[in-house]
C-alpha cells in the first residue's frame, strides 16, 4: 500500500489523428527517417563493440584497443549529423 501511495496516479490519453494524405506521408517519412538514424547509430556502436571484443581475443592490451565511442544521445546525434549527408542524402 505504501508503494502505491508514493507512485501517485498516472493517467494516459489516446488520440486519433485525422491526417490528410499529405500529412500522413510526412509523418510516415519522419518515422522512417528516425528509424534509419536509430539503426545507423546501433550498427555503429555494435561495430566498435565487436571490433574491441575481437582485439581482446587477440590479446591486444586495453590501451591499444579501437577507441570507444560515446553512447549518449548528444554524442550519437553529433555523429549522425556529421554522417547523415553520406548515409541518408535525401
Amino acid at each position: 500500500m505504501a508503494h502505491q501511495e508514493r507512485l501517485g496516479v498516472v493517467q494516459a490519453y489516446r488520440f486519433a489523428l485525422d491526417l490528410t494524405p499529405r500529412q500522413e506521408r510526412v509523418v510516415l517519412a519522419h518515422a522512417g527517417a528516425a528509424r534509419v538514424a536509430h539503426n545507423w547509430a546501433l550498427a555503429r556502436v555494435r561495430v566498435v563493440m565487436d571490433q574491441r571484443a575481437a582485439e581482446r581475443s587477440y590479446g591486444i592490451p586495453d590501451g591499444q584497443l579501437t577507441p570507444m565511442i560515446g553512447w549518449s544521445l548528444p554524442a550519437l546525434r553529433r555523429a549522425w549529423n556529421h554522417a547523415k549527408a553520406d548515409v541518408a542524402p535525401w
